[in-house]
């Protein structure tokens, strides 16, 4: 996780943070793998549909589990809105979107980031732009840019 869910931690329990991520599953990854042991077990707390993939990249060098604690389920569109941007913040998102709706493909699209992108691209988008940080903040000067 991030900076802002580790306040928010910080800020609701009595846990101490060890380590803080870029947001980005790759960065993070790299980062992680210089402080774990193998005796280290890591708990992995994650949405129930989540695609692991921070998981999948260090859970060979520590013992780990995934617990969810939430469930995030794809809703049923009835008709998504014409719209000059889309702005989608995870894979599930945009399978969700693209999953009943005919979107053109021409259409841009802003990716919270890199994994986000390469699924929105997987479905067939073409104009892919990925928020320079994987945060909220990232996400808005990219719609400003995007607008400019």
């Amino acid at each position: 996780f991030g900076q802002s869910t580790a306040n928010e931690i910080q800020h609701k329990t009595s846990f101490d943070v060890s380590f803080i991520g870029t947001g980005d599953a790759s960065s993070t990854a790299q980062a992680f793998k210089t402080v774990l042991k193998t005796t280290d077990w890591v708990c992995f707390v994650q949405a129930l549909h989540s695609i692991q993939s921070l998981n999948q990249q260090v859970g060979d060098l520590c013992q780990s589990t995934a617990l969810p604690v939430y469930n995030n389920q794809m809703v049923s569109l009835t008709e998504a809105p014409m719209a000059d941007l889309y702005v989608v913040t995870s894979p599930m998102n945009a399978r969700s979107l693209l999953k009943r709706e005919e979107i053109d493909h021409s259409y841009p699209f802003i990716a919270i980031g890199k994994t986000t992108a390469q699924a929105l691209k997987s479905l067939g988008m073409k104009r892919v732009l990925i928020a320079q940080q994987p945060n909220e903040e990232s996400l808005v000067e990219a719609v400003i840019h995007h607008f400019k």
